[in-house]
């Protein structure tokens, strides 16, 4: 690419950005199509200039890649055969390797290097074009195997698990079992042999002496206490679905679940430990509130709690959760309900507002329909401690775009809880509702309470992936009843409004509202709706947004929020909602199905609630962080008898632990066993912990027809801002704020220009704020490299 510069210069400071990354220098040689921009400072005049070009692929540029073959079983130290890939360009090539060599296809011991990369050259018109090859290789595959050696908890037994190679991976005991663990291994010599994809292999070997006289029995049964008195007296019930926490002397937990008679069992090592029930929320309490406990071999220690009310106040909950969603196709929704207050809950019933392109075909109870897609389902009485489930079924409209999000909002009546509202609350509650017009997408803010708000409205926008940059808005306080309209362009984008709620307000409601579709032409973006969490935090709401998909694999896992971008990222203390799907793809009708799930340890155990499912089934806990759902005579005909048939699904949902540290990997993977079958594995589930991790817009106006432009962005030393679209002879400021809000540069203006020097700041994202110093115009972002 020539570039040519009136006057001429030898002391021209040059940047480029676009589709690749060029050379400053004036003539680069680009191999990528794309748009450039070139930036060119006159470091002596001040003076400067700047242009933009596309270069178009016209079939005469080669592009190359990098094939490799042969990778051995060490792939470091096993000799690889690379071969250079040319599409495109014109005649023959001429191959340069960073290795040496001139042929085409190379041989090489990848740990010598770093990297590898191979320049071709046409012959006839001399374009050329490079690729490089990265040695970081799958290291080579090792068998490992880990095993509780006292076998005392109710856990997996030996486990082998496979490090480096190729997944997937297979496993062979030297006993006959095919699958990665052992349950509750008798004495001996065990020797496990993992294959991967490539067919290379590594062995391990455990040798299992078991003591079982070194173990014992914590059991105990979990009473209603209705009267209050600590003791367990005639008439009163056991408590079911609780969590029992077992914690040792060293710290470590360990977990059962009150089964329908509120009795829990928990196989341990002989020793101490400190026994708690965790009560369902605050109109509960256990007596005693943690118990000591001292288990002898071979001995059973009994620990009886009792729950009693603190108020008397009904308390509902409620899961939603669905089967595969598939155009023009019937799908299943699941809903679970609970009433887990202290008094019975009259008059309740479910609203289900369904997404536009769902329609109700079936349910399991009857409803009423109350238009506007929203349908009621009558529950009647529910009594404390009470829990129900119903399911209906939807039609997928053929005009769905696949990949589209379809919502489904769930609110179980009566809601609230019966908690003291915090004094300083002001009574305002902010609630969000979205109408998409012809050019434009407004969202509506409305505050629903029964006062003004303490303070000004605050929000976020994100469109897609992007968050805009916003001044601060106006001060807009809303009295009851008040609305305020945010508009943003109906474009296609999945536009996200975020508010912040009325402080001191109860519950756990973070009002935030996502809009797929809105647009005036035929695309739309998609994929982006699910990547943040739903308001949904509150017990007795449950939204579940789901992509409808083409084909899929039917025994898989998801995770909702599913995350945000390629890293997955979900903020500290953001709950994860699984589900679990599965079908019956063998020969004949499954009586069993088990689905067992080892939780990260990165997740909370202790805030498990199992959710709505396709089948009834039982939960537990297993070994120090697994749990399983048991569904007994589920009969499970095989896919020939038809995919709606043959199909089930299961879900919970989980807090992470407090502190997770920022990056970490939270990720997830269940067995499926269909009655004596081999487990069948699913995907991994992937979610990384962050913060600050949505883009932020380089540029949003706050007055029409203002445009800016900062030459160059990403700056190494020094920058032109230049400004268009302000009335003539207007004075301006421009303020530069660090991402802590802090203020490091500001310059009073005229014109239309600033010219920035970086000085001493150090890299990272700035934000840039321009303002007549009485209306703010605009914000930005700078990138000091």
């Amino acid at each position: 690419m020539n570039t040519t510069v009136d006057p001429a210069s030898n002391d021209l400071s040059i940047s480029w950005s676009g589709a690749a990354q060029l050379p400053g220098v004036l003539n680069p040689v680009v191999t990528t199509p794309g748009f450039y921009s070139v930036f060119l400072l006159d470091s002596v005049t001040g003076c400067w200039g700047s242009d933009t070009v596309e270069v178009e692929q016209d079939g005469s540029i080669p592009v190359v890649s990098i094939v490799a073959s042969d990778i051995g079983c060490d792939p470091l130290n096993d000799p690889v055969t690379l071969s250079a890939d040319v599409t495109g360009g014109i005649g023959n090539f001429l191959y340069s390797w960073s290795t040496g060599e001139t042929t085409q296809s190379i041989t090489l011991i990848p740990g010598d290097f770093s990297a590898i990369c191979v320049t071709v050259t046409s012959t006839v018109n001399s374009c050329t074009a490079e690729a490089c090859w990265s040695t970081d290789v799958p290291g080579p595959l090792e068998a490992n195997i880990t095993y509780n050696n006292t076998s005392c908890f109710d856990s997996v037994g030996m486990f082998a698990y496979a490090q480096g190679g190729v997944f997937p991976y297979t496993y062979t005991w030297n006993t006959g079992e095919s699958q990665p663990y052992i349950p509750f291994p008798v004495d001996g010599i065990y020797v496990v042999t993992v294959v991967d994809s490539r067919g290379c292999s590594a062995t391990a070997n455990y040798v299992v002496e078991n003591s079982p006289d070194e173990c014992g029995d914590i059991e105990g049964n979990v009473y209603q206490d209705w009267n209050g008195n600590c003791s367990a007296d005639a008439g009163e019930e056991g408590f079911p679905g609780l969590i029992v926490r077992v914690e040792d002397a060293s710290g470590n937990e360990y977990f059962a679940y009150t089964d329908v008679d509120g009795y829990y069992s928990m196989h341990v090592a002989a020793g101490d430990y400190t026994v708690s029930v965790i009560a369902p929320n605050n109109l509960w309490e256990p007596c005693p509130l943690s118990a000591a406990v001292s288990v002898a071999p071979d001995d059973i220690a009994v620990q009886d709690f009792h729950i009693k009310p603190l108020a008397l106040c009904p308390a509902m909950t409620i899961d939603i959760t669905s089967t595969t969603l598939r155009r023009c196709f019937h799908g299943t929704y699941s809903v679970q309900y609970c009433n887990e207050g202290t008094q019975e809950a009259t008059d309740s019933h479910v609203e289900i507002l369904l997404d536009p392109f769902l329609s109700i075909t079936d349910s399991s109870i009857p409803y009423t329909d109350l238009g506007n897609n929203l349908y009621s389902f009558d529950l009647g009485t529910v009594q404390a401690n009470e829990c129900g489930n119903f399911w209906f079924k939807v039609y997928v409209s053929c005009d769905a775009a696949l990949g589209q999000t379809h919502c489904v909002e769930g609110v179980i009546y009566p809601t609230g809880s019966c908690e003291p509202v915090d004094p300083l609350w002001s009574g305002a509650s902010l609630q969000i509702e979205a109408n998409c017009g012809s050019d434009t997408l407004d969202f509506i803010v409305r505050n629903t309470g029964t006062g003004s708000m303490s303070g000004p409205l605050e929000y976020v926008i994100i469109e897609d992936a992007v968050m805009l940059m916003q001044a601060p808005p106006p001060a807009i306080i809303l009295a009851p009843d008040d609305i305020h309209h945010i508009k943003v362009p109906a474009n296609g984008s999945t536009w996200r409004l975020e508010v912040e709620q009325e402080l001191y307000h109860p519950g756990n409601s973070q009002p935030s509202l996502a809009v797929e579709g809105c647009t005036t032409g035929a695309q739309f973006s998609l994929g982006y709706v699910s990547q943040f969490p739903a308001d949904d935090n509150n017990p007795w709401v449950d939204i579940d947004c789901r992509e409808n998909v083409g084909s899929y694999d039917p025994n898989a896992k998801d995770g909702l929020p599913k995350g945000y971008d390629a890293g997955r990222y979900i903020e500290p203390g953001t709950d994860i909602e699984y589900t679990i799907h599965f079908q019956n793809t063998g020969t004949d009708t499954a009586f069993t199905v088990v689905v067992r799930d080892e939780l990260s340890s990165w997740l909370d155990a202790a805030t498990i609630v199992p959710g709505a499912s396709s089948h009834p089934y039982k939960f537990d806990f297993y070994g120090d962080r697994n749990i399983k759902f048991v569904f007994d005579n589920i009969q499970l005909p095989d896919s020939s008898k038809g995919q709606d048939v043959s199909q089930g699904y299961v879900s919970f949902r989980i807090s992470q632990k407090a502190g997770v540290p920022l990056e970490t990997k939270i990720e997830n993977q269940a067995a499926i066993f269909f009655d004596f079958n081999e487990p069948i594995f699913t995907n991994t589930t992937l979610h990384r912990v962050g913060k600050d991790f949505v883009t932020v817009s380089a540029w949003q106006p706050f007055m029409d027809g203002l445009n800016l432009r900062i030459m160059p962005n990403p700056v190494a030393e020094t920058a032109v801002l230049e400004i268009d679209g302000l009335p003539e002879n207007t004075n301006w400021q421009v303020e530069l704020l660090d991402l802590n809000s802090r203020l490091v540069q500001r310059a009073e203006l005229s014109g239309t220009q600033w010219y920035f020097e970086r000085g001493q700041l150090p890299a990272g994202v700035y934000m840039i704020r321009i303002s007549t110093g009485q209306q703010i115009l605009g914000a930005g972002k700078l990138i000091l490299r």
